[in-house]
């Protein structure tokens, strides 16, 4: 009766186990290094779903951890956030990248353009930290 119990769970679980994507839950944190403060003006994943998403401040010397949701299971997943410092004359800060889904891990390839910051990366197998300084 036991090993009938188990085979339903096993059963119940793979179709879960299977579906889920190496690049869901994966986290993209960003550290504002500089003294003054972020807006944060775009947050965009093609073939997937950044949270949180929408408009926020990035207080200086605070970060901020984006994660990964509903990631598609195939083809690159292109993303870009778009930062604004509040003081004037406001500068652009503009983060691209690329993910893909390899089947068991998440790859992240690194695409910004260059910036008047130094935008410092280290990536780990779960997560890319992003550090903006001052160059």
């Amino acid at each position: 009766m036991n090993k009938v119990k188990l085979a339903g769970l096993v059963a119940a679980f793979v179709p879960f186990m299977v579906s889920a994507h190496p690049c869901d839950g994966y986290e993209i944190k960003l550290r504002n290094n500089l003294i003054d403060d972020l807006l944060i003006t775009t947050v965009k994943l093609q073939g997937g779903k950044l949270n949180p998403s929408g408009m926020q401040k990035l207080d200086s010397q605070t970060e901020q951890v984006l994660t990964v949701n509903k990631s598609s299971a195939g083809g690159v997943m292109k993303g870009e956030i778009v930062f604004h410092t509040i003081s004037l004359p406001s500068r652009t800060i503009t983060i691209k990248f690329n993910l893909v889904n390899d089947h068991q891990t998440c790859k992240h390839t690194d695409i910004s353009p260059p910036s008047d910051y130094i935008i410092a990366r280290t990536s780990q197998s779960d997560r890319i930290n992003y550090s903006i300084n001052y160059k």
